[in-house]
C-alpha cells in the first residue's frame, strides 16, 4: 500500500462521518420544530396555578381541534374514521366535542358520538370518552364497554391532578365514573341511586370531587321540579356530603369550581322566588326559561363546623363562574335582560373590585382564562333565537379578552357542541 492510499482513506471517512453528522443535526432540528408546533411539553407545568400558556382546545363543527394562542395554525387533534379502525368510529358524521386537556397539558380527552343507541329505555345519541396525546397519537376509547349519552355542552369529565384517573358523568340518569386514564382498568361507578351528578370537578390535592346533585325518587325517577345542589365525594365513592345550601332553586351550581388552593368552592346559587311554579309544557315536561334565573355566586370554604356559604355577588342574573389561577380573581357572565347572552365581568374573591372586562355581547359560554391570566376566553356570535340552538349555534368566533389593556384575538369557531368545554393547554412557566 503506497503513503498516497494511506492519506485519501483517512480523508473518504471523514467526509462520510461529516455527512452523517449533518443528517443527525437536521434530524434533531426537525424534532425540534414538530415538537415545538405541537407544543409536546418537555418540562411539566404544575397542575394548579399560574402556568405558560400553550394551544387553545375545542370543537367546531364537529371536530376537535387545536389553535395557537394568537389564533393561528387551527388543526385537527385526531381524525375521525368512519371506518371504525382509529378514533371516532363513526356511523354518521358523528361528531366530537368537550375537549379537556389534562392538568399538565400532555394529553386531551373529549367524547365521541357512536351512533344511536337504546339507553334508559330511550333512543339516545351515544358517545364513548376518548383520550389522544397532544400530538394527536395513542388515541384510547376508555369507555368501550358502557352505553353513555353525555351532555354535548359540557367538559370531557375532570382529570385529576397528577392526570392518572378522569371522573365523569355522561347525564342526569346514570351515575358518576371514574376511569384510568391510560386505559388499564375499566370505568368504575362511585357514588350511590339517591343522586344523578353531573358536573364533576377534582379537587387540586386530589382528595374530593365536587358535583351537582339531583336527588331521585325512591322509583328512581328525578324528583320534580328538581332542585340541584353540589356535593362532594371521595375519588373511592366514600365520604359523600353536601356542601351547598337545601334552599337554592332548579338552576343551582353549574359547574362548580375548586380554588386553586383547593380551600374554596365556587358556584351559583339560584334565588328565584320558590313560590313561583316551574314552567311546564303541555305535557307536564319542564321547559326552560327564556333567561337565567337571578342568582347569588358563592364561594364555600370547609371548617370545624362543616361548609359554610360567604356570598361574593349579590342576586343578579348571571352564571358561569371560573376561578383565575393565581385564585384572586373570579370571571362570570351576566346576562343581559331577556336573555342568556350578556357581558363578561371579573371581581375579586373577597367580593370588591367588580368590573365589565368588554361592552362586546358575549354567548352562552364558560369563562376560560389564559393558564397566565393574561386573557378570558368566551364565545361571541350571533345570538340564538332560543336557549335551545345555544348549543351549536353557528359562525361563532371564540375571542380573548385581555384582563387588562386592550387588543383582542379572535379564532373562528364555526358551530360549537360543547361551549362549556373550552380548554388550554398549561406548559412549564
Amino acid at each position: 500500500m503506497t503513503p498516497e492510499m494511506h492519506r485519501v482513506a483517512p480523508s473518504r471517512s471523514i467526509r462520510t462521518l461529516a455527512v452523517l453528522a449533518l443528517f443527525l443535526v437536521a434530524a434533531l432540528i426537525a424534532i425540534a420544530l414538530v415538537g415545538a408546533r405541537l407544543r409536546i411539553p418537555r418540562e411539566l407545568p404544575p397542575p394548579f396555578g399560574l402556568a405558560a400558556t400553550g394551544l387553545f382546545a375545542f370543537d367546531t363543527n364537529g371536530q376537535v381541534v387545536l389553535a395557537e394562542p394568537d389564533g393561528s395554525g387551527i388543526r385537527q387533534l385526531h381524525p375521525s374514521d368512519p371506518g371504525g379502525s382509529a378514533v371516532g368510529a363513526t356511523r354518521d358524521g358523528s361528531r366530537q366535542f368537550g375537549a379537556t386537556f389534562s392538568r399538565d397539558g400532555t394529553h386531551v380527552a373529549f367524547w365521541q358520538e357512536d351512533g344511536w343507541k337504546v339507553i334508559g329505555g330511550n333512543a339516545e345519541k351515544a358517545a364513548d370518552l376518548w383520550v389522544v396525546d397532544v400530538d394527536g397519537s395513542h388515541a384510547m376509547n376508555l369507555t368501550a364497554g358502557l352505553d353513555l349519552a353525555p351532555m354535548p355542552f359540557a367538559p370531557a369529565g375532570t382529570w385529576s391532578p397528577d392526570g392518572s384517573s378522569i371522573a365523569f358523568t355522561a347525564d342526569v340518569d346514570v351515575r358518576m365514573y371514574v376511569v384510568a386514564a391510560d386505559g388499564s382498568a375499566p370505568p368504575r361507578a362511585i357514588g350511590d341511586d339517591t343522586l344523578a351528578p353531573t358536573y364533576p370537578a377534582w379537587a387540586p390535592d386530589g382528595s374530593l370531587i365536587a358535583f351537582t346533585g339531583i336527588e331521585r325518587k325512591a322509583d328512581g325517577e328525578l324528583a320534580f321540579p328538581p332542585v340541584p345542589k353540589v356535593y362532594v365525594i371521595r375519588p373511592d365513592g366514600t365520604g359523600q356530603e353536601q356542601v351547598s345550601r337545601s334552599s337554592g332553586g332548579t338552576e343551582t351550581g353549574i359547574l362548580p369550581q375548586w380554588s386553586p388552593d383547593g380551600r374554596m368552592l365556587l358556584y351559583d346559587v339560584d334565588v328565584s322566588d320558590p313560590d313561583v311554579p316551574p314552567i311546564v309544557d303541555a305535557q307536564g315536561n319542564p321547559v326552560f326559561p327564556e333567561a337565567p334565573a337571578p342568582r347569588e355566586l358563592v364561594l364555600a370554604e370547609h371548617g370545624s363546623s362543616g361548609w359554610t356559604e360567604r356570598v361574593v355577588v349579590e342576586r343578579s342574573a348571571r352564571w358561569m363562574a371560573t376561578f383565575s389561577n393565581d385564585g384572586s380573581r373570579i370571571a362570570f357572565l351576566r346576562s343581559r335582560p331577556d336573555m342568556f347572552d350578556g357581558d363578561l365581568f371579573v371581581i375579586g374573591v373577597d367580593g370588591k373590585g367588580e368590573r365589565r372586562v368588554s361592552d362586546r355581547l358575549v354567548n352562552l359560554s364558560s369563562p376560560c382564562w389564559s393558564p397566565d391570566d393574561r386573557t378570558i376566553t368566551m364565545l361571541t356570535g350571533p345570538v340564538p333565537a332560543d336557549w335551545e340552538q345555544a348549543f351549536g349555534w353557528p359562525n361563532r368566533v371564540y375571542v380573548q379578552f385581555p384582563v387588562e389593556g386592550a387588543g383582542l384575538v379572535e379564532i373562528p369557531a364555526g358551530t360549537v357542541a360543547g361551549v362549556l368545554a373550552c380548554s388550554w393547554q398549561r406548559l412549564a412557566p
